[in-house]
């Protein structure tokens, strides 16, 4: 014992050593007392001290402000207690139109009205709640539909679509006879019954039934129109919309409104209150440079609504526009109003719309895989469509006829921003999408109308037909058998790829029934070597 520990080695205790003291002190490896301008210690042992190391002032080098990166933060959905439900399979519907529903609803570009403004209103309103349910029921019954196609061998309860349509009706009954009851009682603000007006527009339209879609708009329409008569508050301004309305209903609505109305122009024969004059628009203030893409959308939604009312006042008036041959409007009784400087002042918004997206487009463009990225995209194709039509309209005194083909650019742009939006179509794993938003049935639906180029055509109606998506009142396979047809009628003429301008159809007429999946077209073709014309007519299914 005394041997191993007379050779166990001393170890030495460990201090912190000292960065500073003189030059022979750091030498000799000795702690300095550092005295100046000599240290004692060096005169003690008798050497001659060396002084101190003189430190160089740090030189501080100008760097570029680096921004601060912020991730892309999805949205908190606010959601109900689930004491406000019944029972537990409500509550589960509920929470499938939260996690899937409502963010497809919104669509890519932001907006709050399903994640939040729809959600607060389940707290108060038991038609918006059950409604919400039956969509979502609804919703369900479609993912099911499509899953049990894929895989007929399974049989679960989960891929049972005809439980969640079962289910999906009971619910929108209870909401019907909720909504029936508050109108009666007179006891919901404005807000909420136009949420509760949107809900049924959304189920009639996700259900097929066009008519009840239709028919539930123009009461919204008429009672925004109404509200806004009578009300006295001051007038409120927001990106665009103008209306004293805004002090007491979300501006969110009143788009929703706007986007549904634009779409059913091209479709419905009765004028909504907001076409008989009465609009919400003042886009004086419209900024030269968007801050968000949120705020590029209202302004794009609004420009698109009267782009529309404009062509619809043209066939008012009667004028032999050729871009109309290839839009299916109807005409009604005449206006005295001149179109011309209405016309310049419509170009000139839409260039300013043009220049003021186009930072948030550059920006875009270099994220791709990123929800920026295809709201962006969607954004640029819905502009697109429009910036068609404002080149196509001649102004009033203009001889010259545009020749479609001087719009192929723009029809290719459009097909590859379309591609690039739904994927692969043809993918087994592709869902169906529902949305309340206008993003790319229509942009295609005007490409496979009246582009002139065959191949271009036939990549747009096979976009359409092979991708299972809703937008609002619009089904893109109905859309896209609709041009088939078309497009069959017209290439009886076809010589090579592109159709001869003297020989599209002029005027199409069209009826669906989405319920059905049947849609009656008619049609007003030229006859060849002649003046006149002769009416094509087809009832389709799909």
């Amino acid at each position: 014992m005394p041997n191993s520990i007379a050779n166990v080695r001393k170890i030495r205790r460990s201090n912190p050593k000292a960065r500073t003291g003189c030059k022979t002190c750091k030498i000799r490896r000795v702690k300095c007392d550092e005295g100046k301008p000599t240290c004692e210690r060096c005169r003690k042992f008798g050497v001659k001290c060396d002084g101190y190391v003189t430190e160089l002032p740090k030189r501080s080098t100008p760097h570029p402000i680096v921004p601060k990166l912020c991730p892309d933060f999805q949205p908190i959905l606010w959601e109900p207690s689930s004491t406000l439900f019944k029972s537990e399979k409500d509550y589960r519907y509920f929470r499938s139109f939260c996690e899937k529903t409502a963010l497809q609803l919104d669509g890519f570009v932001p907006t709050d009205l399903w994640s939040r403004l729809m959600l607060q209103a389940c707290e108060r309103s038991q038609a918006v709640r059950h409604g919400i349910v039956a969509i979502a029921a609804l919703d369900l019954t479609s993912d099911a539909s499509f899953n049990r196609r894929q895989t007929p061998h399974m049989r679960s309860d989960s891929l049972d679509p005809n439980a969640h349509h079962e289910f999906a009706l009971q619910q929108y009954g209870v909401a019907v006879r909720h909504m029936r009851n508050s109108v009666n009682k007179g006891d919901q603000d404005l807000a909420t019954i136009l949420m509760t007006c949107l809900v049924i527009i959304c189920f009639e339209a996700f259900h097929g039934n066009q008519d009840g879609a239709f028919s539930q708009l123009d009461i919204g329409l008429k009672m925004i129109e109404q509200a806004a008569k009578t009300n006295t508050s001051s007038t409120r301004h927001e990106d665009g919309l103008s209306s004293s309305l805004l002090s007491t209903v979300d501006n969110e609505l009143i788009r929703a409104f706007i986007r549904l109305d634009t779409q059913s122009l091209l479709v419905q024969n009765e004028e909504t209150a907001f076409r008989k004059g009465f609009v919400l628009v003042n886009l004086t203030d419209m900024p030269t440079q968007f801050r968000t893409l949120k705020e590029a959308g209202h302004y794009r939604d609004l420009i698109h609504m009267q782009w529309m009312y404009f062509i619809d006042l043209v066939l008012k008036e009667g004028q032999d526009f050729s871009c109309l041959q290839n839009l299916p409007m109807l005409s009604t009784d005449n206006s005295s109003r001149s179109l011309e400087e209405e016309g310049i002042y419509y170009l000139s918004i839409s260039q300013r719309w043009q220049g003021a997206f186009k930072p948030l487009l550059c920006d875009g463009q270099s994220s791709p895989g990123k929800p920026n990225f295809l709201a962006t995209k969607t954004l640029e194709l819905v502009s697109l469509s429009v910036r068609f039509i404002c080149e196509t309209i001649p102004l009033q005194g203009t001889s010259r006829k545009r020749d479609s083909k001087e719009s192929m650019p723009l029809f290719r742009q459009m097909v590859s921003l379309a591609k690039i939006i739904v994927g692969d179509p043809t993918d087994k794993q592709n869902q169906g999408v529902f949305t309340f938003v206008p993003q790319i049935i229509i942009p295609l639906y005007v490409v496979g109308y009246s582009c002139p180029h065959s191949p271009t055509r036939r990549e747009a109606i096979r976009l359409l037909i092979s991708t299972r998506r809703r937008e609002g009142l619009w089904d893109a396979v109905m859309a896209g058998k609709i041009v088939e047809w078309v497009m069959h009628v017209e290439e009886e003429f076809l010589e090579g790829e592109y159709m001869p301008e003297d020989m599209r159809m002029v005027k199409l007429t069209m009826k669906w029934d989405l319920m059905s999946r049947t849609a009656s077209v008619v049609g007003l073709m030229p006859v060849k070597d002649s003046a006149g014309f002769r009416t094509v007519a087809a009832d389709l299914e799909w």
